[in-house]
């Protein structure tokens, strides 16, 4: 078999996984995995992090906060020391001549054998006057960890007399994720900290009709019942138009005051897809690949996770950018490079798996769908627990993974 030389661009759940697959099935390649930062991110927990607001105070704050931080930020030297044909590059990617198989890299450029691009995305801000300005994201581990900066200042700074205002602009799957999250542990701080309980103000704003639309009426009013329930104000068909110094304008000139604003409500492809020449942009700058997640006419260039845009399924529409997909393409990506470089020469279509969820909504409540039955309440919960468990050992040695799960398990039940 001919010895090939695979770079890997991005160390997300594609990057990771293809990585790690390829090195299982083409033990003689070299791979290489390039990303800006040390650590994989396990995004599936940020908003955990983000609201652990009354983790165990003592030691100093930078201690807290690399303790917290190192529950999602696992390194990558962890992930791959156990695979000798894996080297991890750390740099950022500043363009990619596909036609000549060559990286630019902040560290200076580099050739490839075959290309995997998986830098994944960014936060969308739709050209929101003001907003990137006055919003925290919540894309990275730094984001989650600025936002519970954020709210450990708000209580430092505010009298117990004066109302604490938190906006969670965005009702898809990260907003109600992390304002149901809020809802719980901004009550356990306050009641910690002697702030009167009833001077919390949480509100969750979304431009459409309904919290999760894009799971179906059945999530929708669930979700908008739990928020309800936890004492969340939930706002429907609010799309924003402005962002002021202390309140969000929305359209009907309503406006909610704020103290922390916090934008979930969208992401777009890496903007590193600009720098691609010769490529087509679709929706959310994403890169149209073909069915295969094949870069045509690039015979060894292919695209996976938030920055492809693919029509592979049955009903004619792109994969969703979210990690399940990201992990699927991976696995296909690895097993159809090892068949095609095995001489396999009827090589397998990719066909995607339906994407099931789960979504937690505050305390070890959590909604599901599992193909054909849905559910709410704590075993939905214990299934996403029970998922991080499962992904985390198929990227680390069995002892690190129980080791880092139990960690994390423990400061986030403290949430609940």
């Amino acid at each position: 078999m001919e010895k090939k030389h695979f770079l890997i661009l991005g160390g997300g759940f594609g990057g990771v996984t293809a990585a790690i697959e390829l090195a299982r099935r083409l033990p003689s390649a070299a791979i290489t995995l390039v990303d800006k930062n040390p650590y994989h991110i396990y995004h599936a927990d940020l908003y955990e992090l983000a609201g652990a607001l009354f983790h165990e105070q003592g030691g100093s704050l930078k201690r807290r906060y690399l303790g917290l931080g190192s529950t999602v930020a696992i390194p990558f030297k962890d992930i791959f020391g156990r695979y000798p044909n894996i080297e991890f590059h750390r740099a950022e990617v500043l363009s990619i001549d596909l036609p000549s198989s060559e990286v630019t890299l902040s560290t200076g450029k580099v050739t490839y054998g075959d290309v995997i691009i998986a830098l994944g995305s960014e936060t969308n801000f739709f050209g929101i006057p003001h907003l990137e300005e006055r919003a925290l994201e919540m894309k990275t581990a730094s984001d989650a960890l600025n936002i519970n900066t954020a709210l450990e200042e708000l209580f430092g700074s505010r009298a117990k007399h004066e109302i604490i205002s938190v906006v969670v602009a965005g009702g898809g799957f990260t907003g109600c994720e992390l304002a149901a999250e809020l809802a719980v542990s901004l009550k356990k701080a306050a009641r910690k900290r002697g702030h009167p309980v009833e001077n919390i103000a949480l509100t969750i704003i979304e431009a459409t009709g309904a919290l999760l639309g894009a799971a179906g009426p059945w999530f929708s009013e669930k979700a908008k019942k739990r928020m309800e329930a936890l004492g969340v104000k939930v706002l429907l068909e609010s799309p924003i138009v402005d962002v002021g110094p202390a309140e969000v304008a929305l359209k009907e000139k309503m406006s909610v005051p704020y103290h922390l604003l916090i934008w979930t409500a969208g992401v777009r492809a890496s903007s590193i897809a600009k720098n691609i020449k010769g490529v087509e942009i679709q929706k959310n700058h994403c890169i149209a690949v073909n069915e295969n997640m094949h870069l045509l006419p690039h015979h060894n260039a292919f695209v996976i996770g938030d920055m492809a845009y693919c029509v592979a399924g049955r009903d004619g529409k792109p994969l969703p950018m979210t990690a399940q997909a990201a992990i699927y393409e991976a696995h296909y990506i690895a097993r159809h490079i090892a068949d095609k470089l095995g001489g396999k020469k009827d090589l397998e279509d990719y066909h995607p798996k339906i994407s099931r969820f789960v979504v937690p909504l505050g305390g070890k409540y959590a909604l599901g769908d599992f193909g054909a039955f849905k559910m709410s309440g704590m075993l939905p919960w214990m299934c996403k627990r029970y998922t991080a468990l499962k992904y985390l050992a198929n990227i680390l040695p069995f002892p690190k993974a129980w080791k880092l799960w139990r960690q994390s398990s423990k400061i986030f039940m403290e949430n609940d």
